[in-house]
């Protein structure tokens, strides 16, 4: 039996295997290049009145968004760009964790439960899928307000830019990231051959062995990477026909792929689809949300509906924030 030190020193190794296949994949993939916009939050009421109250969003799992078929989508871009790679895979274990990947994507894209939307014998495990927060980066979706009419709509504006708050995280070595959602099928077909390439050239490493897993198996290792690096990418792939919703996601890998699920952190709110699991996505420390605007739907008392939205910011600390209400008209009945 292996003692305690023995198992500790070898996850050690694997963390810093981890460690280093990232700071090689990052540059090619250029993660954290992106210039991010102002961005909006479509919610309603009770939304508004959380985010403001606790200075939190809800990074909800991404099963339980409005569809959870859309995720079918970005699958089927993954495992078609998959099988192009395995033609090519001439390393044995890179070979097994793209086959293994392709087979649990193509597991996904079996024929559909008519009522849930997922395979009839069993769907994908809630703990392996990332937690999302949505924004658009228009500020006057009328798509968008009509999902949240009837005078209770509000679109949070967040310049991230200016201030970004470090996020707290629910579990140690996952950090939140932010993914602006393709529509384009050629800029999606692009994207999973760069992320499966930077991996592959992880891979020539391992292979060589210039880099250190100690006892972890080499094909486990490279399907970890696949997961976190393409899996996260496909969950921001939808497609085209909604590409008017010009969608940003703020995203938080499962933390299952690698490390213990936190459910000491996991809270449940009510969601069209029954109870939805979501981690907050909160600043760190004393610091608040960088909140740049709020936006009043169409309303019947715009001025009134404005009032009340300063107010409440006014109450939990939120000073300076442009308050304004939508110019499209609210279509009564």
């Amino acid at each position: 039996m292996r003692s305690s030190r023995s198992i500790t020193a070898g996850m050690g190794k694997l963390y810093g295997a981890f460690s280093v296949a990232t700071e090689m994949i990052s540059p090619r993939l250029k993660l954290g290049a992106v210039t991010i916009p102002e961005l909006y939050h479509y919610t309603d009421q009770a939304g508004l009145l959380g985010i403001v109250r606790c200075n939190s969003l809800w990074a909800t799992n991404a099963l339980f968004l409005n569809d959870s078929r859309e995720v079918l989508h970005g699958f089927k871009v993954g495992s078609d760009a998959i099988s192009q790679s395995l033609a090519t895979a001439e390393y044995e274990p890179f070979e097994k964790a793209l086959a293994d990947l392709k087979s649990y994507l193509d597991y996904q894209l079996r024929p559909r439960d008519k009522h849930s939307g997922l395979p009839e014998d069993r769907g994908l495990n809630p703990l392996t899928v990332p937690h999302v927060v949505c924004f658009c980066a228009d500020r006057d979706s009328l798509s968008q307000w009509r999902a949240y009419s009837s005078g209770e709509g509000y679109a949070i504006g967040f310049n991230f830019n200016v201030e970004w708050p470090d996020l707290h995280s629910p579990t140690d070595g996952r950090k939140w990231f932010f993914q602006k959602v393709l529509y384009e099928p050629q800029e999606q077909t692009k994207t999973a051959y760069a992320i499966l390439s930077a991996v592959q050239m992880v891979a020539n490493e391992v292979a060589e062995n210039k880099i250190d897993l100690g006892d972890y198996p080499p094909d486990a290792f490279l399907y970890t990477l696949l997961a976190s690096f393409l899996l996260r990418r496909l969950f921001a792939f939808k497609d085209y026909a909604f590409r008017s919703e010009d969608e940003w996601r703020l995203m938080l890998d499962s933390p299952a792929l690698l490390f213990k699920f936190p459910f000491e952190a996991l809270k449940f709110r009510a969601s069209k689809i029954g109870v939805a699991p979501y981690f907050d996505a909160r600043p760190n420390g004393a610091k608040k949300l960088p909140i740049s605007r709020v936006i009043c739907g169409p309303t019947l008392d715009p001025d009134v509906a404005e009032k009340g939205v300063e107010l409440l910011l006014q109450k939990c600390g939120f000073r300076d924030i442009d308050v304004s209400s939508s110019p499209i008209p609210l279509r009564a009945g």
